[in-house]
């Protein structure tokens, strides 16, 4: 309601109550500035944030994103040409069933830091207004031979 009435501005409400709202900020940001945008694949729950195109990359809650398909960097490359990912978000981490991969991507170059920072989200439970800080670095996909 005091949003409505414009007692507070939306931002601030969004910041205060949606669940990963800074998070979905920053990557609008890092990727808004970035001169190739297209699908970006996240590791966030919450994606109504999200302004920028973007693939749900959690293995648990979309099947494209097949753990036993997708165990090396090169299965990986052929995934990201195929869906047009040009950027993959950490925050915090990625999921334990597809970490292997990506970490050694990031270690080898194959996935370049472009843009991060450090935002607050709430731990457990919203209503108990909880707050930690959670990284969240975005990474440009390297040479897909495209």
């Amino acid at each position: 309601m005091a949003v409505a009435v414009g007692a507070v501005p939306r931002t601030q409400y969004l910041e205060a109550r949606r669940p990963e709202y800074q998070e979905g900020q920053t990557i609008n940001g890092i990727i808004g500035n970035q001169p190739d945008k297209r699908n970006t694949l996240v590791f966030v729950r919450h994606m109504y944030s999200l302004e920028v195109p973007f693939l749900n990359g959690d293995p648990a809650t979309n099947w494209i994103v097949n753990p036993d398909r997708l165990r090396t960097p090169q299965e990986w490359k052929l995934f990201f040409r195929r869906y047009g990912i040009s950027f993959v978000v950490r925050s915090p981490e990625y999921p334990e069933a597809v970490a292997k991969s990506l970490s050694e991507m990031e270690e080898t170059g194959q996935l370049t830091p472009v843009g991060e920072a450090v935002v607050q989200d709430f731990q457990g439970m919203r209503i108990q207004e909880q707050r930690v800080a959670v990284p969240v670095v975005v990474l440009r996909v390297k040479d897909l031979g495209q």
